[in-house]
C-alpha cells in the first residue's frame, strides 16, 4: 500500500513532525510505501527506497502530481489553525487521483480558531468533511467543536485517537547529557519543562512558580531543565531569558540543546511540567508516562490517567502541585508505572487498512 503524507518531517521536532515520522517508521516496518509532501521544509530528500520526502513547492510539481496519481491514501496532518483553502485544494486533487482522504487535526488551538471562523472558512471545513474518508482528531475538545460550529452531518466518519507513537528509546546507555548536568546530587530532582519559544507554553508561569517555591522558603532540590525545539521568536525567548535573570533564578535552570534523540532528554528527567495554556493531545506528556515520569499538566484539555493537574495560568497552584509530587515523588513515580500509555499505531494501521 502507498501512503501520502501531507505534513512535515522534523526538523524542527515538535508534536506533529514527531508524530509523522514515528507514523512514517512504523508503516515502513511492516511493508508500506510512504511519500510525504513536506510542507515546511524546502528540501528532496530520498530516505531509503519505500520512504521519500517531496517539499510542496513549485519546482516539484511533477512529483507532486506523481505522488498523488500513485496513491491509495492521503493522509493530512494539519494544526488546523487557518489556510483551510490549502487542503481543501489537496482533498481536491485528491479526488481527482481517486485516493482515499484521512485528516488528523492535531492542533490545540482549533477549537478556538473554530469558534471564530470566516464564512469562507466554515465552507471549506466543511468540504473537508464532505470529501474526506476519515477525520481524525486527537482530543475531544475537537470533535466537540466540529459539531457545535460547523454542524456537520459526516459524524460516522469521526475518530478520536491520540497521536501518541513510542520512540525507539536509543541507546540506554548513553549518559552524554546526563553527563553535561553539573548538580552530581541524587537528592535533586531535574524537573523538565518542553516546548516552543511561544507565550501559549506557558514557561513563564512554570517559571513564576519554581520563584514562589523559593520565596516561601521551600528548599527547592530541583534543577529546572528547559527543552525547546523550535526556532525561536525573538522577543518572547528574550522576555523568558530576562524573567529568570530578574528573579535571580539562572543557577536553577538549565537549557538543554535541541536533539533528534528526545530520549535522552527523558532519561535525565525525574518530573515532568506541561504547563501549556491550551493543548490538543500532549505527545510529550505520553511519551513522559511511557518512561514512568510524574507528570504535572495544565488542566486545559483531558489528560492521560494518573497526570497531576493545576489550574491553567495559575503559577501558585502549579508551585502546590509541584512541592507536592516532589514531597511525595515515590508514591506518584509507582503510580505513573502502572499507567503506561497506549501505542495507537495499530489503529490508524487499521483505518488504512478498511479503505484500501
Amino acid at each position: 500500500m502507498k501512503i501520502l503524507f501531507v505534513g512535515s518531517y522534523p526538523p524542527p521536532y515538535g508534536g506533529v513532525t514527531t508524530h509523522i515520522k514515528r507514523l512514517t517508521n512504523l508503516l515502513f516496518n511492516v511493508g508500506y510505501n510512504i511519500t510525504i509532501l513536506d510542507v515546511v521544509n524546502g528540501d528532496f530528500k530520498k530516505i531509503n527506497k519505500n520512504i521519500c520526502i517531496i517539499p510542496l513547492r513549485l519546482k516539484y510539481i511533477k512529483l507532486i502530481v506523481q505522488s498523488f496519481s500513485t496513491a491509495n491514501i492521503v493522509h493530512i496532518h494539519t494544526s488546523g489553525y487557518g489556510k483551510y483553502w490549502r487542503e481543501s485544494l489537496l482533498i481536491i486533487l485528491s479526488k481527482i487521483s481517486n485516493n482515499k482522504v484521512v485528516i488528523t487535526i492535531h492542533g490545540g488551538l482549533f477549537p478556538e480558531y473554530v469558534s471564530k471562523c470566516s464564512a469562507v472558512s466554515i465552507f471549506c471545513l466543511k468540504f473537508w468533511l464532505k470529501y474526506s474518508n476519515k477525520i481524525i482528531f486527537v482530543s475531544c475538545l475537537q470533535k466537540n467543536a466540529v459539531k457545535k460550529y460547523i454542524l456537520s452531518k459526516e459524524i460516522n466518519k469521526f475518530e478520536i485517537i491520540p497521536a501518541y507513537l513510542p520512540e525507539e528509546k536509543g541507546d540506554m546507555t548513553n549518559n552524554d547529557l546526563k553527563n553535561s548536568f553539573v548538580e552530581p546530587d541524587k537528592n535533586y530532582f531535574n524537573v523538565l519543562v518542553m516546548g516552543n519559544w511561544l507565550e501559549l507554553y506557558g514557561l513563564d508561569i512554570f517559571i513564576y512558580a519554581v520563584k514562589k517555591l523559593i520565596d516561601n522558603g521551600i528548599n527547592l532540590k530541583a534543577n529546572i531543565l528547559i527543552y525547546i525545539y523550535s526556532e525561536p521568536d525573538l522577543s518572547y525567548k528574550m522576555k523568558i531569558e530576562s524573567l529568570i535573570e530578574s528573579l535571580n533564578l539562572r543557577e536553577n535552570v538549565t537549557f538543554i540543546p535541541e536533539t533528534d534523540d528526545t530520549s535522552s532528554v527523558y532519561r535525565v528527567t525525574d518530573i515532568f511540567v506541561r504547563p501549556t495554556h491550551t493543548d490538543g493531545d500532549a505527545m510529550s506528556v505520553r511519551e513522559a508516562i511511557s518512561f514512568g515520569i510524574p507528570v504535572i499538566a495544565s488542566d486545559v484539555c483531558e489528560r492521560p490517567e494518573g497526570v497531576v493537574l493545576f489550574k491553567n495560568k495559575d503559577p501558585a497552584d502549579l508551585a502546590q502541585k509541584l512541592q507536592h509530587v516532589l514531597d511525595n515523588f515515590n508514591f506518584f513515580k509507582i503510580h505513573v508505572s502502572d499507567s503506561e500509555p497506549r501505542a495507537y499505531g495499530e489503529k490508524l494501521v487499521q483505518i488504512y487498512s478498511n479503505l484500501f
